[in-house]
């Protein structure tokens, strides 16, 4: 079990909800929390037809990692200091990877204008690592490109 990043290409919505088990055939389902629902960039909640193009997967704990990793450089916090503030971030130098660091750790969405936003600001904000002095940047990259694909084919990046 773990988490994986997709780009869902050029999609085209089908319907806001299934109405038999047969209709999760038909595309990807794209749902965010209600706290993300602006990620989706204005998009309905529902199935889509698209090509889903596997970008990387982790394992919960190394996404989770991964992401206070980006916290910590972008921002100088861990994600428990930033979460309750993230709104104060927004605005800042490296603001546009907050819809990022501020988002679900399991699934959801995130449409093409926000997905570019944060390619760009994880581009600016450079090469990543651990305490340690051990990269994550190939992590970083990972997100990029996955976030540049979206943006680049008005669809949606994915988690789940």
């Amino acid at each position: 079990m773990g988490l994986d990043i997709y780009a869902l290409r050029n999609p085209t919505f089908i319907k806001a909800e299934a109405e038999s088990d047969d209709d999760w055939d038909l595309g990807t389902y794209i749902c965010n929390d209600p706290a993300f629902k602006d990620r989706a960039d204005g998009r309905p909640e529902g199935i889509y037809a698209g090509e889903l193009k596997r970008h990387r997967g982790w394992s919960y704990g190394g996404y989770n990692r991964l992401r206070a990793i980006i916290c910590r450089a972008a921002f100088g916090v861990e994600p428990k200091a930033f979460w309750p503030e993230a709104h104060r971030y927004a605005q800042g130098d490296h603001g546009g990877i907050v819809p990022l660091v501020n988002f679900s750790d399991c699934e959801g969405a995130i449409g093409p204008v926000t997905s570019a936003t944060i390619a760009d600001a994880l581009e600016r904000l450079g090469p990543i690592s651990d305490p340690d002095g051990d990269s994550w940047d190939q992590g970083r990259m990972d997100l990029i490109a996955c976030f540049r694909d979206a943006a680049e084919h008005d669809g949606f990046a994915v988690w789940r």
